[in-house]
């Protein structure tokens, strides 16, 4: 069933990625994810949805729905960008908790084991190799490491730039409309020099595209995972290229595993 979103009601607290709350012409209220979600993190998305249901695991109603673009074009402040128009995913709102390990034993047995199934196809037997996935792995520690330290409503994702030029980043502090700092966990942890140049040199565009504009926020953290910074081999040689020419571009690089710096700078001028 395809929905049509009628209103949005705000933008969540909550999750990583933040998503919208809005009414659809069912009536129901859902939390949306479009513009500030990748394509391939929405597809995703659908395909985990997707094997809840043919495991039968209780999750929320869920939809592909389309945000009118009269709606986004009728906001004035902009605070509906990271939503966009056009199709999104489209999740119905339930009054549910977070499930503690203390509640394990009163989930059936039958359950337990398909959710074991569910986890092992999303996080090994699909996406073990994909870069993407590895980046994600990195996120949730940040996560989980802000979170520790109280901070996790400071953080959210967010895309940072304009029409013209933009960019995905996980973890943006500050106002939507004026973000004041970044971290972006990431991945040169490849067994081929050439991919740890190619991904790096792709987060080395997107630095350079958004600071020529004057787009790019005044603090920037990369936490990076690869090769020892001494490992005499192509694969070392390629990540010392990378995080050099990070730190030329006044971008603060730290090991992925250092979390007091991260935290120390997570912290930093937070409120």
């Amino acid at each position: 069933m395809s929905l049509t979103v009628t209103e949005i009601l705000g933008r969540s607290q909550e999750g990583q990625s933040r998503p919208y709350i809005c009414r659809c012409d069912d009536g129901d209220v859902y939390f949306v994810k479009g513009r500030s979600t990748t394509r391939y993190q929405l597809i995703a998305e659908w395909i985990c949805a997707e094997l809840c249901t043919a495991l039968e695991l209780p999750i929320a109603h869920y939809a592909l729905a389309t945000v009118p673009v009269e709606i986004i074009e009728a906001d004035l402040t902009n605070a509906y960008q990271d939503l966009g128009s056009g199709a999104v995913f489209a999740s119905r709102r339930v009054n549910a908790k977070n499930l503690m390990h203390s509640h394990i034993k009163r989930v059936p047995q039958s359950m337990r084991r398909d959710i074991i199934l569910f986890d092992w196809w999303v996080h090994v037997g699909h996406n073990f190799a994909n870069k993407e996935y590895q980046e994600k792995l990195l996120e949730r520690d940040v996560s989980g490491w802000l979170r520790d330290a109280g901070l996790q409503n400071k953080f959210h994702a967010a895309r940072i730039g304009n029409e013209e030029y933009h960019a995905h980043f996980p973890f943006v502090a500050g106002p939507e409309e004026h973000p004041e700092k970044i971290i972006k966990p990431l991945n040169l942890n490849y067994t081929d020099a050439a991919k740890i140049i190619d991904h790096g040199g792709q987060w080395l565009y997107r630095i350079d595209s958004l600071k020529k504009r004057g787009l790019l926020p005044p603090q920037v953290l990369f936490a990076v995972k690869g090769p020892e910074s001494n490992e005499p081999t192509p694969r070392g040689r390629a990540q010392s290229e990378i995080v050099a020419e990070l730190k030329a571009k006044n971008v603060i690089v730290v090991n992925h595993d250092s979390v007091a710096p991260i935290l120390e700078f997570a912290r930093a001028g937070v409120p």
